[in-house]
């Protein structure tokens, strides 16, 4: 009779534990997800900052360039050195913005994948005689 209260006294503490357990874990996970997620949306604003300079550059800057380095080289020398440079900087911005995404993917750490893994198999490891 003894044995099986505090067999059921070990169920209800591990099953307390547990619960708690994951409940830290969970709430760490949350932070580490919404951290990500903030950092993903920073590459995403870079990124399309990155396309808009390019699409907007390029049209507005591109006639007046062009035609100020006419002057000097051929029209289709000078055309080519302004495009260039524009899509040099345009890509220069998406590759900052690349970086910033992969810096934030996966949302949830190594570290917590494998302290959750840790922490179940302490459970298991308690929980089995």
């Amino acid at each position: 009779m003894a044995d099986d209260e505090s067999m059921s006294e070990l169920l209800q503490d591990v099953t307390a534990q547990t619960v708690h357990l994951v409940r830290d874990e969970m709430a760490v996970v949350r932070k580490e997800m919404v951290e990500n997620a903030g950092r993903a949306k920073s590459g995403m604003v870079l990124l399309g900052g990155g396309g808009a300079l390019i699409a907007y550059g390029t049209g507005a800057v591109v006639a007046g360039s062009v035609a100020a380095l006419s002057r000097r080289l051929p029209m289709w020398a000078a055309a080519l050195t302004v495009g260039g440079g524009l899509i040099s900087a345009g890509g220069a911005l998406a590759v900052v913005g690349r970086r910033e995404l992969r810096q934030a993917f996966p949302l949830v750490s190594k570290e917590s994948t494998t302290r959750i893994k840790e922490d179940a198999l302490d459970i298991v490891d308690r929980a089995l005689p």
